[in-house]
Formats: structure tokens, sequence, C-alpha cells
């Protein structure tokens, strides 16, 4: 596994934080590593995930869907019903992507499944 599997700029596009950049580097970091841990707790059963890179465009989009996630939950602690409602859904949609994984309904290019 080559973490991470996104950057911090990606985190902050999706966030829209890229101009003001109010969030700090090192709590997008930290989510960024939190994501990619939940990613290869969830993917070792079906992928080796020492193949893993940040070039696989499925698991760089679902390590910065992830970490946006992680980051909201971490900044607003769900104090802010709007932030609560974005992270929600950035949270299920990076967990949809890793369901589609599992079943076989999507799958990593180059990569071979272990487990079908």
């Amino acid at each position: 596994m080559a973490h991470p599997y996104s950057t911090p700029d990606q985190v902050r596009i999706k966030l829209k934080d890229y101009v003001k950049q109010e969030l700090d580097d090192t709590v997008i970091i930290q989510s960024i590593e939190e994501a990619d841990g939940i990613i290869d707790a969830f993917l070792c059963r079906y992928y080796t995930i020492s193949e893993f890179n940040a070039t696989f465009s499925i698991i760089n989009s679902i390590s910065f869907t992830l970490a946006c996630s992680i980051l909201m939950g971490t900044t607003f602690m769900d104090f802010d019903q709007a932030a609560s409602t974005w992270e929600s859904k950035l949270y299920n949609q990076a967990k949809d992507k890793l369901y589609m994984l599992e079943d076989g309904t999507l799958r990593v290019p180059g990569l071979t499944r272990i487990f079908c």
C-alpha cells in the first residue's frame, strides 16, 4: 500500500476550501490517513492492498471523499446541522463505492480480485 491515496489539495477542492485554506493541513493529513486505513481494512479481503496507490482513480476518489467526511466530523463535531448533513452525504458516497467494489459491481482496473 502506497499511502496516501489522496492529497490535501484534493480534499480542499472537494470541500471548497482551496482558496481560503481555512482548514489546517495537519488535520487534513490525519483525515486522509484514517480514510486510507478504512479503505485498506475494508478491501483487504478482496484485493492485495499492497498494490494500491493513488494512481487508481477509484481508490483515490474514495480516499478524498471519505477524508472529507472525517474532516467535517472532526472540524464541526456535528454541532452544525448543515455540516453534519454534508458529512453524511460524503460518507455515504465513499461507502457506496466501497460496497460496489466489495460486491464486484466496480473493480479496480489493473488489479485482480483475490476473493469473489
